[in-house]
């Protein structure tokens, strides 16, 4: 179940109104049940008590460490997890969303993962609709590479995202190929470009993301 954060009404309620006889002016919203002191609460479903938050796991070596301690810190804090699978991680990793700027590889990528035995992915995410590569929906691009472009399909429905493998730095290898990425740098440039949107939901686990953005703590997911 994905629960849009940050609404101010809990889809589903309604308002109705008392019939008090006064004029509309004054009327007050009718009170269905009022709880006896000290009663304990009903029981709210907890996607609605605490939004999910979303992991953006990238290809860093850094990427599996990451997310075993942000899905611990998560449960620690209540909420459950939805998990966004940047590029070469969707053909391998659990999740239900997939994300790339890469759409020619999609086909393989998802081929992978079918024989692997791991569930098709419920939302596919790239920078244009490349349905017949196997997206589902398309953002625009911020220009800061696949992990900032999960960012910003996970920003649709999170308002607390932390990126496990994304450190957008080149000092820390692939998870795949092994080696160092030197466009690191160059893409830097998306995330600074929009820090200020990005700063109050975005934390990380590992590198330069996380030297700018801080790391995620009990406090943050609490908020």
């Amino acid at each position: 179940m994905f629960v849009r954060s940050g609404c101010a009404r809990v889809p589903g309620t309604l308002a109705v109104k008392a019939d008090t006889g006064l004029a509309p002016a004054v009327d007050r919203l009718a009170v269905a049940e009022v709880p006896e002191i000290g009663a304990e609460p009903p029981d709210a479903p907890a996607a609605l008590a605490r939004p999910a938050a979303a992991l953006v796991l990238g290809g860093a070596e850094t990427g599996d460490a990451d997310l075993a301690a942000a899905l611990a810190l998560v449960a620690s804090a209540g909420r459950a997890a939805t998990v966004f699978l940047v590029n070469d991680r969707i053909a391998s990793a659990e999740g239900t969303h997939g994300v790339t700027l890469h759409p020619a590889k999609l086909p393989d990528w998802l081929a992978r993962r079918a024989l692997a035995g791991l569930p098709a992915l419920a939302e596919v995410w790239c920078w244009q609709l490349a349905t017949l590569a196997g997206a589902t929906h398309a953002i625009g691009d911020w220009g800061g590479s696949s992990g900032l472009l999960a960012v910003r399909a996970a920003l649709r429905d999170h308002t607390r995202i932390i990126l496990c493998g994304v450190p957008m730095d080149p000092g820390l290898g692939h998870f795949v190929r092994k080696r160092s990425w030197s466009h690191a740098i160059g893409f830097r440039k998306g995330w600074i470009a929009h820090r200020a949107e990005l700063a109050p939901y975005v934390r990380s686990l590992s590198g330069w993301t996380r030297i700018t953005f801080g790391a995620p703590s009990a406090e943050w997911l609490a908020g």
